[in-house]
């Protein structure tokens, strides 16, 4: 969607972006309740420090060989390709899991669960993941405990404001000139048709067309990939596949970009996917890139 970007200067010396905008770019707010501690009761606060231990250890695998934040971890999360059991790579990128109380559902990169809790029985019941089966998980106090302590950390996983954010509550310094050209760009190309929101995401799951990926991928014979490719053997070169929007937020240390892992650099990605999603106007992909890895 195209719309016409300006800075106003209000009688309080504030910059400002139009209207518009802002029903589409809104400013995150500060939260009270940032780590478990900040939690209103005792249970609320046992329940989410379990779930930070079972997080950070590998015992929670089934043969304490594989922690979540082996995945997912802090300095990288959502930006590469996970290692898993038997040192063997995975097939997408890591979900981004900072702020990730802050989006709606649906989860995973094919939107399969619709709940967080639902999403975290997947990497726990995975036989190259945490490997568990629900009689295995009773010494911990049973499936149901670890994946509500679980959620109940990953809530409170929350990055600070942006700059972005300082910038639409008023602080017309807080981008610079490359990154606020990086704002209009990614508003003039047309990014924030799905990129939209506060998280930079519509939560919503669009068919994007993909090529060249390796056959091995589609050998898959499991279920959570069915709903996906409905079929076991690669049809041709390229495929349609259902793909959740991301958020653009907290990408500041990753290293890879889009569901399957791409390499290069971040401006060079913003390139081939626009030509991917078929954005017809030029897009600045090096400004964007600077708005998004800085200013979010």
């Amino acid at each position: 969607m195209s719309m016409f970007w300006t800075q106003v200067e209000t009688s309080m010396g504030q910059c400002l972006p139009s209207i518009d905008a802002r029903q589409f770019l809104a400013a995150r707010t500060l939260d009270l309740v940032n780590s478990c501690y900040d939690l209103p009761s005792s249970e609320d606060r046992f329940l989410c420090l379990k779930g930070q231990e079972f997080f950070f250890q590998k015992t929670l695998s089934k043969d304490h060989s594989l922690s979540c934040s082996d995945c997912h971890q802090p300095s990288e999360d959502g930006g590469r390709i996970p290692i898993l059991k038997a040192r063997q790579h995975g097939w997408q990128t890591s979900p981004n899991l900072m702020d990730i109380g802050r989006r709606e559902r649906p989860f995973f990169w094919n939107g399969r669960a619709r709940t967080l809790e639902g999403s975290i029985f997947w990497p726990l019941y995975h036989k190259d993941e945490m490997g568990h089966s629900p009689e295995s998980l009773e010494s911990r106090g049973g499936a149901s405990f670890v994946v509500k302590a679980l959620a109940s950390f990953l809530r409170q996983r929350k990055g600070d404001l942006g700059s972005f954010d300082h910038y639409l509550s008023g602080d017309c310094f807080a981008l610079s000139t490359q990154q606020t050209e990086g704002l209009k760009a990614f508003i003039n190309s047309g990014c924030d048709y799905c990129h939209r929101g506060a998280e930079f995401t519509d939560n919503r799951t669009h068919k994007l067309v993909y090529y060249d990926l390796p056959n091995s991928y589609f050998q898959q014979g499991e279920a959570r990939y069915l709903a996906d490719y409905q079929r076991f053997s690669k049809p041709s070169d390229s495929i349609s596949l259902k793909t959740k929007t991301p958020t653009l937020r907290n990408l500041t240390h990753a290293k890879e970009w889009g569901r399957f892992g791409f390499r290069g650099n971040l401006s060079t990605y913003i390139h081939s996917h626009s030509q991917q999603v078929g954005l017809t106007r030029s897009v600045n992909s090096e400004a964007i890139s600077s708005f998004i890895r800085e200013a979010l």
